[in-house]
C-alpha cells in the first residue's frame, strides 16, 4: 500500500486488514517449505544439493524477515498515520511511491529470479542499488528543506516520513541479500554491490 495514497480512510483500513490478513498464510507457507527442505536432509545429498539446500532455507528466512518487516513496522506505521490524520505532502507522496514501487520491484525481481532461475534478475535487483539510494538522497534533501519551516505538525510527519524510507531500505537490503544468494551459486557475485 502506497504511503498515505488514499484519502478515504474506510477504503485505506480496508487495504491495511487485507494486507495484515495475508500475514498468517505467509508464516504457514514459511514453516511448509522449511518442513520440506528439512524432510530433504532424511535422504543422503551431494555436496551440490546440500549446499542449494542451505541456500534455499536462508532465501527462504529471508523472504520471511521481509513480510515480518511489512506487518510489524510498516504496517503499525501506517495504521498510526491514517488514524491520526497524518499524511505527507503530495510532492513527497510522490518520491515516497516512487521508491516503494522500485523496492516492490526489486523483492518481486528476486522472486522471479529463484522461480525462473534468471541471474539476470538478480543482477537488476543489485543495480538498482544506485537508483534506490538517489532517490532515497532526494527525500533526504526535501526533509531538510521543510525542516525550516515553522509548522507545528512537521515534525511528526517527517518521524512518519523517515520510518517509512528506513522501513523501505531494509525491505531493499533483504532483496540484495536474496539476490546475492541466488548468484553465490555459480560465484557470478560481483563484490561492488
Amino acid at each position: 500500500m502506497n504511503y498515505a495514497s488514499s484519502a478515504d480512510k474506510s477504503t485505506a483500513l480496508t487495504k491495511l486488514n487485507q494486507i495484515e490478513s495475508i500475514e498468517k498464510e505467509v508464516d504457514e507457507l514459511h514453516a511448509a517449505i522449511l518442513a520440506y527442505l528439512g524432510r530433504l536432509r532424511t535422504a543422503p545429498l551431494s555436496d551440490k544439493q546440500s549446499n542449494q539446500q542451505i541456500k534455499l532455507i536462508s532465501i527462504t528466512d529471508q523472504m520471511e524477515s521481509a513480510a515480518d518487516l511489512i506487518v510489524s513496522g510498516i504496517l503499525p506505521l501506517a495504521y498510526k498515520a491514517l488514524n491520526e490524520g497524518t499524511t505527507a505532502s503530495p510532492m513527497m507522496r510522490r518520491t515516497l511511491d516512487a521508491i516503494q514501487n522500485r523496492v516492490q520491484q526489486a523483492m518481486l525481481d528476486c522472486v522471479n529470479g529463484i522461480r525462473r532461475n534468471d541471474d539476470a534478475l538478480a543482477h537488476k535487483v543489485l543495480s538498482a542499488k544506485r537508483e534506490i539510494n538517489s532517490q532515497l538522497n532526494s527525500v533526504l534533501a526535501h526533509q531538510a528543506e521543510r525542516l525550516a519551516e515553522q509548522n507545528p505538525t512537521r515534525l511528526r510527519i517527517f518521524r512518519y516520513e523517515m520510518e517509512w524510507v528506513e522501513q523501505l531500505k531494509r525491505i531493499y537490503t533483504l532483496s540484495k541479500r536474496i539476490a546475492k544468494l541466488q548468484l553465490r551459486k555459480r560465484h557470478l557475485i560481483v563484490n561492488d554491490h
